[in-house]
């Protein structure tokens, strides 16, 4: 009997065990399924992340208009197209973090075709080298900028801007003649790109139906302007934020840099846009974008049998400087570029950093076509530079001034001296006359 209750007991100990084992398991499992809490999110940071996020999806092209219209309120115009081959080289000339903000701002930018009609259309690219660092830039950059973009690389003393202008006025049919003003003769490279076209359209507009018309400004006056007259243009397009135009330019044969009618293999399209917002320009500019962009073209109805489209638009000619483009950049993340310590261009040389970025354009719309041009200039110095650029001072002494005369190497004022009022012009020739008499006086022996 005492064996059997021991038995028992043993039995009933084990399975007491075996439940508290089942429900500490359990337990276990339950506190590995929990979800982890999720930490409080800063509405702001997270609307900022969101507001990034969007931006980045932005084509280059429409960072930069953004980033433009932000600081400009009159006429301006920039090219997308030759600031993405200039940053492109860059990119390509770049290494590491430095690499990687220029990557960050031009994205999966696709180049075109590199293209030249002669005096028609030009898309060029140059490495200007400043020939004391001759024979100090890497070989395999050179090979990859003269491969992949065609690049002339040319060795220039940097003592005037005359051999860069005289290759970007070639270079833009002569709508761009001086780029620079002045060098830095320290400059180890420049890198620059250069576009022209001088193209016409596929049907003209006939100048004796341009015409006076009132112009209304942002502010709401009105000007007189020169203003063409259109029958002849391609589509009409319209959605609920603005309404607009497309009209073609000649079609051109890329092989054998001619009008073609024609479908041809090669041919190179070029089409103009103008957009009227039907809110703030501003305000359209601002959310201006690939996607707003397409959903007008996607509206387009052709000018044919069943539409008739009359367009009347105003003849302009003007340039212009971004003379912000370096802020623009670096606004757009791209600052170690810029940072004599921190700027990686090794594939090119040790050292180098980027000092200056210009960006010009032109353009002359009319009847018969469309004449533009821009270049893009990226100035890099070497960190290590052996001598600073000479500063050009003047000083004029032509108000009041004080003077003194003094021993060298010593505290002692011989004389000390205020300026109001010099000889006059007229004390000074009278003197001049009087020393010329005495002379003659002397001379004369009497």
């Amino acid at each position: 009997m005492r064996n059997n209750n021991s038995k028992i007991g043993i039995l009933i100990g084990f399975f007491i065990i075996t439940i508290g084992l089942v429900i500490l398991m359990v337990s276990l499992i339950n506190k590995a399924n929990r979800p982890t809490p999720v930490p409080e999110i800063n509405q702001s940071e997270l609307e900022y992340n969101e507001s990034m996020k969007e931006y980045n999806k932005l084509l280059f092209d429409y960072k930069m208009v953004r980033k433009t219209n932000d600081n400009y309120n009159s006429n301006y115009l920039i090219s997308p197209l030759s600031l993405g081959y200039m940053l492109k080289m860059l990119e390509d000339g770049a290494y590491g973090n430095t690499r990687g903000q220029i990557s960050e701002v031009i994205g999966n930018y696709t180049l075109p075709k590199i293209v030249n009609i002669d005096k028609k259309i030009s898309i060029a690219n140059a490495f200007f080298v400043n020939t004391s660092y001759k024979g100090q830039i890497d070989q395999n950059f050179i090979s990859l900028i003269e491969n992949n973009y065609k690049a002339n690389v040319m060795y220039d003393n940097f003592t005037s801007p005359d051999g860069i202008n005289n290759w970007i006025n070639g270079k833009t049919f002569g709508m761009i003649p001086r780029a620079l003003s002045s060098i830095n003769r320290n400059s180890v490279v420049n890198v620059i790109n250069a576009i022209a076209l001088d193209i016409q359209w596929k049907q003209k507009m006939k100048a004796i139906e341009t015409h006076s018309a009132k112009f209304t400004k942002i502010d709401k006056t009105s000007i007189d302007v020169a203003m063409m007259h259109d029958e002849n243009a391609f589509g009409y397009m319209e959605n609920e934020n603005a309404r607009g135009i497309v009209k073609h330019y000649a079609v051109y044969d890329t092989d054998t840099g001619t009008f073609e009618t024609n479908e041809t293999v090669n041919k190179l399209e070029l089409e103009y846009i103008a957009i009227l917002p039907k809110t703030n320009l501003n305000d359209y500019i601002n959310s201006f974008d690939q996607y707003e962009l397409s959903r007008l073209l996607q509206t387009v109805r052709t000018n044919d049998s069943t539409t008739d489209l009359k367009m009347n638009i105003p003849k302009y000619t003007y340039e212009f400087d971004l003379n912000t483009i370096k802020n623009i950049l670096m606004e757009n993340n791209i600052t170690l570029a810029f940072d004599p310590e921190q700027a990686d261009f090794s594939p090119i040389k040790e050292g180098l950093y980027i000092t200056d970025v210009i960006h010009k354009t032109f353009i002359d719309f009319g009847e018969e076509g469309t004449k533009a041009a821009a270049v893009s200039i990226a100035a890099l110095n070497d960190g290590a530079a052996v001598e600073p650029e000479k500063q050009i001072i003047q000083i004029d002494f032509d108000s009041p001034f004080l003077y003194l005369i003094k021993e060298k190497n010593s505290t002692n004022l011989w004389f000390f001296g205020v300026v109001y009022e010099p000889t006059t012009w007229e004390e000074y020739n009278k003197l001049i006359e009087a020393a010329k008499k005495e002379a003659e006086r002397k001379k004369r022996g009497y």
